[in-house]
């Protein structure tokens, strides 16, 4: 949550740019909330080879009062002296660029339950791009009942942090929040990860056998868990693979099938407008003038995103995730295009007084279908049907070319809009949620109820009857 509200920051920064004197130009601004996304591919990349020789629980702590004092110097750039002298530009450029390095180091090693067989050398260097390292933390820490379920709800606390921003943002100017989130964010976190234990998965990967059984032992139900985990991570140490071995493997056609599958998947879900909209949603509202405070407005949708992703996960073991995936793009893609209709006919001039609520509903239906079917299942299938054999490598690639995506979206957003309007920008969102929907539909096999192991026989066993 604490990263998030780093992000969201930009979403109530927004309020900036309206200002009769702003700090910062569209052209700026575009640049400030993107920064995240643009360092922190190569951030991440660092950031897992840190994680890998601290440790997930040492390297939280250590950069959690970094990202905090981040946060805090933003409000100099508020000082009289400062803004009279033009360096508030500047020195929101120079801490937004900290705030993303170190967010970007905070990116670490995906998942250990989608990666924990394969290339673990690597895992802590170009899969970091993927899942923020609380996440490997997380998953490293539970047991296989949880891992699934804490691995879904990511998503719902990353969100969680751009709703604490819209919220903040609608009692308090921007200035004071950087003073106020890190009280709210960060020092819990702090305390929290002073008195937990750190990852046995890396423990024993450091060769501390002992430590991690200790660990398991606290962290586990029964002594057969223990002993059964414990034997599992000994094993893990030992089986490894090289980084060049997982490159020449995508030669063969059952691997890069499913890896070009796997990396369609998050980047047309991410042209379905997800990040975009969540950093220009203050400024979005305002635009589609609702008749309500567009912080208010954001909060709203925001708060009914959290609720979708707490509702997928719970759901996400539970139906197939084809359906989920095609449901929750319908829903995307007719939300999408609507927004588009409202705005289309209000720019042309249209009296839509009366449906100044329609944009909010548009939005919320956004956020149901893509919190309950889009999101969590993506990143599942996504991860699943990539063979172990080239899963740390062919992840990485996956996260590295949507956070390429990613980055594009929002800094063109401006650009976009000059150019084919707001209500263009939403068309496209509509059309490229349309193209997801036929990849799932053509492309994309069922995964429930399979074993990682049955996924990859699939793609050996149908290898001469499928082409990309």
């Amino acid at each position: 949550m604490g990263q998030m509200t780093i992000w969201g920051m930009s979403s109530v920064t927004l309020t900036v740019s309206s200002q009769s004197s702003p700090l910062l130009n569209e052209e700026q601004f575009s640049w400030f909330a993107s920064l995240p996304l643009l360092i922190g591919i190569p951030g991440a990349t660092f950031g897992g080879m840190m994680t890998e020789y601290f440790g997930p629980k040492k390297f939280q702590i250590l950069i959690t009062p970094v990202l905090a004092a981040s946060l805090v110097v933003m409000h100099i750039a508020s000082w009289e002296g400062i803004v009279e002298a033009g360096l508030a530009p500047l020195t929101l450029m120079i801490t937004r660029t900290l705030q993303s390095a170190v967010t970007g180091l905070a990116v670490a090693v995906v998942c250990q339950i989608f990666l924990s067989n394969s290339c673990p050398e690597f895992q802590s260097a170009v899969t970091g791009l993927a899942v923020p390292v609380v996440c490997q933390f997380s998953c490293e820490m539970a047991d296989s009942r949880l891992r699934g379920t804490l691995g879904s709800l990511v998503d719902f606390w990353g969100y969680s942090g751009f709703v604490l921003c819209y919220i903040s943002g609608y009692f308090m100017h921007w200035t004071t929040m950087t003073l106020v989130l890190p009280l709210f964010t960060f020092l819990p976190s702090f305390i929290l990860l002073l008195i937990t234990h750190e990852s046995p998965v890396w423990l024993a990967r450091k060769g501390k056998l002992t430590e991690a059984k200790n660990t398991l032992s606290s962290l586990r139900r029964t002594a057969e868990e223990v002993s059964e985990e414990f034997e599992g991570l000994k094993k893990d140490t030992q089986e490894k693979q090289s980084c060049l071995q997982a490159f020449r493997l995508m030669k063969h056609k059952h691997n890069y099938i499913p890896l070009t599958i796997a990396i369609l998947m998050p980047f047309f879900k991410e042209l379905a407008g997800n990040v975009a909209i969540a950093m220009f949603m203050v400024d979005i509202f305002r635009l589609a003038g609702v008749g309500l405070h567009p912080n208010l407005c954001s909060f709203i949708t925001g708060l009914v995103r959290v609720v979708s992703n707490f509702i997928g996960a719970l759901v996400l073991h539970r139906f197939p995730r084809r359906i989920m995936l095609l449901t929750g793009l319908t829903v995307v893609a007719l939300a999408n295009f609507g927004f588009g209709v409202i705005y289309y006919l209000k720019d042309s001039g249209k009296d839509l007084s009366n449906f100044n609520w329609v944009p909010l509903v548009m939005l919320s239906m956004f956020m149901i279908g893509y919190g309950v079917g889009v999101g969590a299942p993506t990143w599942l299938v996504s991860a699943e049907i990539i063979p172990n054999s080239i899963r740390c490598v062919g992840f990485g690639i996956t996260i590295a070319i949507y956070s390429a995506t990613a980055f594009c979206t929002s800094k063109t957003f401006y650009s976009m809009q000059d150019i084919i309007g707001l209500h263009g920008i939403f068309w496209f969102f509509s059309v490229s949620t349309f193209g997801y929907w036929l990849l799932v539909y053509f492309v994309v096999p069922e995964t429930r109820g399979f074993t990682l192991m049955e996924i990859e026989e699939f793609w050996k066993k149908h290898e001469k009857e499928i082409s990309v």
